[in-house]
């Protein structure tokens, strides 16, 4: 993992954040992580007690769901913890596995919505072809959508980009205040392929959808 040189020192040093304001951050986060693990849990439960809802074209959206309580469970914590100590006192290792592990659950999730809205615009556009998806092709479409995201989280452990402390110096991302070459053009890529593409994908199937429907 690259350091930059703003950065240098920083793992197990003070932010010169307020205290106040650190902990209010690290209250929101604890309410948020409560509401995450009740809301997620309950739409797991009702998804699993509801057979009616267990098509194979929920996967997707279990899927979703399933990521978000990943992110709420493991992630959280290592927001919450920093908030009320007023550092990142895990060390490198620990904010580069913290890191590689947000990015990872943030492509997929990003990619799944963007599956959902291209799902929804074929059974709206030609239920016929909606009717052949399988719920294996589901699955393996989502599983595909978490490999995704490993691809896009492991080139900063092996030198394109980096992993380092976020601006907040509370927790660890990807490397947005490097100048590096390396690490700029993997956040420029990032962006494009998974933010822009995908929220592009999203936007025209949905607005697709709305034409459709209105016609």
């Amino acid at each position: 993992m690259h350091r930059n040189n703003e950065s240098d020192g920083l793992i197990g040093k003070e932010s010169p954040s307020g205290d106040d304001r650190q902990i209010a951050i690290g209250v929101v986060f604890v309410v948020l992580m409560i509401l995450g693990l009740l809301l997620n849990s309950a739409v797991l439960f009702t998804f699993k007690s509801t057979p009616r809802l267990r098509t194979h074209m929920n996967v997707f959206i279990m899927g979703c769901v399933g990521g978000d309580l990943v992110m709420v469970i493991i992630g959280f914590p290592f927001i919450i913890i920093p908030c009320f100590r007023g550092l990142w006192d895990f060390g490198e290792v620990m904010c580069a596995s913290y890191g590689f592990m947000m990015t990872v659950l943030a492509v997929a999730n990003m990619t799944i919505l963007a599956v959902i809205s291209v799902d929804r615009f074929i059974v709206i556009m030609n239920f016929r072809i909606a009717k052949k998806i399988t719920r294996f092709h589901c699955v393996l479409i989502l599983v595909l959508c978490y490999v995704y995201g490993v691809c896009w989280a492991t080139p900063p452990l092996l030198g394109w980009g980096n992993f380092d402390l976020e601006p907040n110096r509370l927790t660890c991302g990807p490397d947005w205040r490097n100048g590096d070459l390396s690490v700029r053009s993997y956040n420029y890529t990032l962006l494009t392929m998974i933010f822009c593409v995908s929220g592009t994908v999203i936007f025209v199937s949905y607005v697709g959808i709305c034409l459709q429907v209105n016609v």
